[in-house]
């Protein structure tokens, strides 16, 4: 059976913590086949390899499930799946190659230490390597925040532009280099040259290349330098202190959608199972939570309304979530194979932890920096512009009436029309319905300008800019005026709401439309969001700021930092200028 194996260049590596015993072999065989239908078709423990004068330990077990079609309500029919577990012991090192099982992966990782995120990343990087595929997890846990990025291209690293990268965290890798495409997956430990199957003999030699690469990689300064900085997780964590959680389901919902997943389903403690459906769920929750130190166990219980077991222990090299009820939680993958919601979250760590430390979030098993948040502080900040009348601000609109024919003088949407646009020739007021912006502004063939608004008694608040923040990037995607714009057109010939407002505050209702979507596709016309705002002293966030690295910053400090990252982060990818408008 061994010679008739035919294996993808494509494994999981490990690094063997002591010498595995031939009985946990026997023992990870029967747990990666506990559900299976009938006797192996075939079991073989340590047989003995030598390939180009190499050593190897090969064990491996095939074995079949049946299991439903996917696409019929279940009945009599059944599809029988092929499955197995292939190991080979290398050196120092345990590798995996699998099919259609997950059940031994606990015992597996008792035994064996992850490649760390550098040797993963970094491997197979050379100066002529092009990065054709970038996936990117983000280190901003906002509830505006984009929370998983990929990018294609030919060459990513000569389009991205880093100064939206240093917040991101590489979760996946599709490199190409002298004809070879790679993949990796940093938070799996798993190397993939893509390629024909191999026979066994070609899968062990491969493998041994793969080892001694990994044995002789030393860390190099490669394009990855402008992501996320991974952190030895012992020597800084004990000055950390966890303050949130945040859970990622995505890949559980799109596992749903493509159908990989069969069903998820929950067994109360009578064993009665029933399904449940995630969606719902994470629409209406958010998975941002905070956590409380419980010093009498030592654990993080995370602060939430629907499950009081929830909570977060910290191991030696990394963290753990323990949850009673995310335990009875199972997902049943189309090939048969199952694994507990609370199993698959450590597994794959689908959640980030954030910390005192402004820029350092726990993911995928590392620590992350981000090294440019806190130096990219000046930046920010020079985007304020600063405005006394906004002191004597009273509200956004003010009270607009049936017969009013402007908005109050002490909103900000009085400021915007009469202080905050002056050099602007056409200007248009979008708020209410199917709105861009509340305003957009712009002067033929220089300028276009999405103004977003907002008013707040609370000063310093970062509820109210978080409000601001999402408007701003859920309207970046609408910053194309090439796009159909009949709605636009017939807006911009009406009242505002319930007044006499014309929506049109300057220009022509003729030629508006027609003029911006000219100046849209003129090559010098710049692009702006301007948020204006009454609620932030750029002074005083000056001066939180300075209090951050201390420690002793309000805590609306960090969420307001992380906000304004975003907003950077999301308009220089688009060539989209940001400024802020606010108090002296």
């Amino acid at each position: 059976m061994i010679n008739r194996l035919l294996l993808t260049t494509n494994a999981y590596f490990y690094k063997v913590k002591k010498p595995i015993s031939k009985a946990a072999i026997k023992r990870i065989l029967t747990l990666a086949s506990g559900n299976k239908d009938g006797n192996a078709v075939y079991n073989e423990v340590r047989q003995l390899l030598n390939v180009g004068g190499e050593d190897l330990k090969v064990s491996f077990i095939v074995f079949k499930r049946e299991v439903p079609p996917s696409f019929l309500v279940p009945g009599k029919e059944m599809e029988i799946h092929y499955n197995y577990l292939f190991l080979l012991e290398y050196d120092h090192y345990l590798i995996i190659s699998r099919k259609g099982t997950e059940e031994f992966q606990e015992a597996i990782e008792k035994k064996v230490t992850f490649l760390s995120y550098q040797e993963v990343t970094s491997l197979k990087i050379t100066p002529t390597t092009q990065f054709t595929k970038v996936g990117v997890t983000n280190m901003d846990t906002t509830a505006t925040a984009m929370r998983r990025t990929v990018w294609e291209a030919q060459d990513v690293k000569t389009i991205l532009s880093p100064l939206s990268t240093s917040n991101k965290i590489v979760t996946s890798l599709k490199l190409k280099d002298k004809g070879q495409n790679t993949s990796v997956a940093p938070n799996t430990s798993r190397i993939n040259d893509l390629g024909r199957r191999r026979d066994i003999k070609n899968f062990c030699y491969w493998v041994a290349v793969q080892c001694k690469e990994i044995d002789r990689f030393k860390p190099k300064d490669t394009y990855l330098n402008d992501f996320a900085e991974a952190l030895d997780f012992r020597s800084h964590i004990k000055d950390l202190k966890v303050v949130s959680i945040l859970f990622n389901l995505s890949p559980i919902l799109e596992g749903l959608e493509d159908q990989s997943i069969a069903g998820i389903y929950f067994l109360d403690r009578s064993s009665r199972s029933r399904d449940i459906d995630l969606k719902p769920l994470t629409e209406t929750h958010d998975f941002c939570m905070d956590v409380l130190y419980i010093k009498g166990s030592k654990t993080y219980s995370i602060q939430n309304n629907f499950d009081k077991t929830l909570s977060l222990r910290q191991l030696t090299g990394g963290f753990v979530i323990r949850s009673e009820k995310l335990d009875r939680v199972n997902i049943m993958y189309a090939t048969g194979e199952s694994i507990s919601l609370l199993d698959l979250i450590n597994r794959d760590h689908l959640y980030i932890i954030s910390f005192n430390n402004a820029d350092i979030r726990f993911s995928g098993r590392t620590l992350f920096k981000d090294s440019r948040l806190l130096k990219d502080i000046p930046l920010f900040l020079q985007s304020f512009e600063t405005q006394n009348f906004l002191s004597s601000i009273k509200s956004e609109k003010g009270k607009c009436t049936s017969t009013s024919k402007k908005f109050d003088p002490a909103s900000l949407f009085n400021s915007i029309e009469s202080k905050l646009s002056a050099d602007c020739s056409f200007l248009f007021c979008d708020d209410l319905g199917n709105e861009w912006a509340d305003y957009i502004g712009f002067k033929e063939n220089q300028f276009i300008r999405f103004y977003h608004a907002k008013y707040s008694k609370k000063q310093f608040s970062a509820s109210a800019f978080q409000d601001l923040v999402s408007q701003a990037l859920k309207n970046l995607g609408n910053f194309n005026f090439n796009q159909n714009l009949d709605a636009k057109k017939a807006k911009v010939n009406k009242m505002y709401s319930g007044t006499k407002i014309k929506r049109l505050r300057k220009g022509s209702t003729r030629t508006c439309m027609k003029e911006l979507e000219a100046t849209f596709n003129y090559p010098k016309t710049m692009k702006e969001v301007v948020l204006v705002i009454n609620f932030l002293s750029k002074s005083e966030l000056d001066s939180q700021l300075k209090l951050l690295a201390k420690g002793k910053a309000k805590k609306e400090t960090v969420q307001i930092l992380w906000l304004l990252s975003s907003l950077f982060s999301e308009c220089l990818q688009r060539g989209i200028i940001p400024r802020v408008i606010s108090k002296p």
